[in-house]
């Protein structure tokens, strides 16, 4: 981790001129969302431990913004308690299991399949084979900088090198277009409804600071949490016509 005096001037950089900066490197080299994945890990660098630095650099809002927004954390975002074990991997893969996966990857996975009739089983989520995976030494699943050690090490024997040693290639959804594009006059309106702000508990100024940066294409300005917000004013409008239908 750096030392006070780096990590200060780490946060004294804009991350949008960050972004600007990173322009000189070619686009098939330069890294998605730059000023974004910046702001994520300056505050990561600067969390209390590295639980609280999992937390900063894999949630959509760190917990200063969550606070500029709403005034308080929710429970998952709390402050953590030092690590009482150094098995890292492992308490991150619980993290893991318990946010990201539960509250993401299979719950999109489980719409997107029971919309069309279909019942989907994921087997590397078999019991025996998790408790396996966790209790596994950290170098057969991060070996020489390499991850999923282990795995690769078994798919080598039936699948070519090509496919289970290129890099990582994610499915995201082109929120920031929906947005500039389909939802814009959404969000334009949203800034203006404080009674709905106040109703769901956030700070008004933040969040139109948050969607006028967004909307004169900030880098820094994340789509992911713009969707959130925009998916809370949607929630609210929609529990209001239920209760007074």
């Amino acid at each position: 981790m750096p030392g006070r005096g780096a990590l200060a001037l780490l946060g004294r950089f804009d991350p949008d001129v960050v972004a600007r900066w990173a322009r000189v490197i070619p686009a098939s080299r330069r890294p998605t969302n730059l000023a974004v994945k910046f702001e994520k890990a300056v505050r990561a660098l600067g969390a209390a431990n590295w639980q609280n630095s999992f937390h900063e650099a894999s949630s959509v809002a760190g917990r200063a913004q969550v606070m500029a927004l709403c005034g308080q954390l929710p429970e998952r975002l709390a402050p953590l308690p030092p690590p009482a074990s150094d098995r890292r991997l492992a308490a991150l893969s619980l993290i893991d299991l318990h946010t990201y996966l539960e509250g993401d990857i299979l719950v999109k996975m489980d719409r997107a399949s029971m919309s069309q009739g279909l019942e989907v089983r994921v087997p590397f989520l078999d019991t025996n084979l998790v408790s396996f995976a966790l209790a596994l030494p950290d170098h057969f699943k991060i070996h020489g900088g390499r991850p999923k050690y282990l795995l690769r090490r078994l798919l080598d024997r039936y699948v070519p090198p090509a496919l289970t040693h290129r890099p990582k290639q994610g499915f995201a959804l082109p929120l920031a277009d929906w947005l500039h594009t389909t939802l814009r006059p959404a969000l334009e309106d949203m800034v203006h409804r404080t009674e709905v702000q106040e109703a769901l508990g956030i700070d008004a100024a933040p969040m139109r600071k948050l969607i006028d940066h967004f909307l004169t294409n900030r880098p820094s300005a994340d789509a992911a949490l713009v969707w959130h917000l925009y998916i809370l004013h949607a929630w609210h409008d929609r529990w209001m016509d239920n209760a007074h239908a």
